[in-house]
């Protein structure tokens, strides 16, 4: 470790545990005493607030007040690290955890006792309701494989659980990028069995091999737009998507029509509401989506997706009794 380095962490060292000894920070990086009582005085020459208690029962430390200079953040931008560190922990970035964690805590070393007691007043009254399912150390080894084809473009064999009867799919893939979408993880990517794209869960994969074949990357390819229309675009080109037709409330319809449900379906202007043609796969999310907005969003068609709610709307009267 340089000098710099040793001194940058002794800061946070201080900052973190309150009084050390030259004898515990000598141990902690592995130098001689005598190499912490000069690193002590640089500490004062560059104006660090390090105090210095004599005896038996004394030692260093560092004032509360000081916030660290050379990394400039100003405390509102540490309030929204930290608070950013809520959202992580819910969704946890398959093999990413540990790294989020280390770097969290040398945020959190940069300010001082006061402004943490005052944060952790406020998040504690900030609830993020994000879906995310447990991460396993299948899902983890995933992660990594995928990250490194996406890094240096490499194929990515597969063997996908497709189907209810647990029938394994083997089908080599070109990964574009990842998306995390309703608590799930999907890997986007070009797939040669099917000669197009698709979103393949990692949760499904029961097997995955890094290929020494290096594909070129569509350079008209662009993860953030392809997301924006990803899941219409796929559904028209999956033979198992359904047409949900909608009636929304014209009061309601201006509110939600440029989310990505509504965004790209085929729209009919009624007297006082829109009816709404959307493809899609996703059943369940349509029919918590009318349960959502039931004031002002009707399924129509299909009668069995229509039925589908009404279902969920007896059991709901059946269990609380309305």
């Amino acid at each position: 470790m340089q000098k710099i380095e040793r001194l940058m962490a002794i800061i946070l060292a201080l900052n973190n545990n309150k009084k050390m000894t030259a004898k515990e920070l000598a141990e902690m990086f592995e130098v001689d005493i005598r190499t912490i009582y000069r690193d002590m005085q640089a500490l004062s020459e560059i104006n660090v607030p390090v105090i210095s208690y004599p005896g038996s029962e004394g030692g260093y430390e560092i004032l509360d007040d000081y916030f660290i200079p050379p990394i400039m953040f100003n405390k509102d931008e540490v309030f929204a690290l930290l608070l950013a560190k809520k959202i992580l922990d819910i969704i946890n970035v398959p093999g990413y955890a540990t790294f989020a964690n280390s770097a969290f805590l040398k945020i959190e070393n940069l300010v001082n006792k006061c402004f943490k007691e005052d944060f952790e007043d406020i998040q504690k009254k900030i609830v993020f309701d994000i879906k995310c399912n447990d991460i396993t150390i299948e899902n983890s080894y995933v992660f990594d494989i995928v990250k490194r084809a996406l890094k240096y473009n490499f194929k990515i064999k597969i063997s996908q659980n497709k189907n209810i009867e647990s029938n394994l799919v083997d089908q080599i893939i070109r990964p574009y990028g990842i998306v995390f979408e309703d608590g799930i993880w999907y890997i986007v990517a070009f797939s040669e069995l099917t000669n197009s794209k698709i979103h393949v869960n990692i949760e499904e994969i029961k097997s995955i091999s890094l290929l020494d074949e290096v594909f070129d990357s569509p350079k008209d390819f662009n993860m953030e737009d392809y997301y924006s229309t990803c899941c219409f675009k796929n559904a028209y080109e999956n033979k198992n998507s359904i047409i949900i037709k909608l009636r929304v409330k014209k009061d309601l319809y201006p509110s939600i029509k440029d989310h990505v449900s509504f965004k790209y379906g085929e729209v009919k202007e009624e007297k006082d509401s829109y009816i709404v043609d959307v493809k899609t796969t996703k059943v369940d999310y349509y029919v918590s989506l009318a349960f959502r907005f039931f004031k002002g969003v009707e399924i129509l068609e299909p009668l069995w997706v229509r039925e589908k709610l009404r279902d969920e709307l007896k059991t709901l009267n059946k269990t609380y009794q309305i």
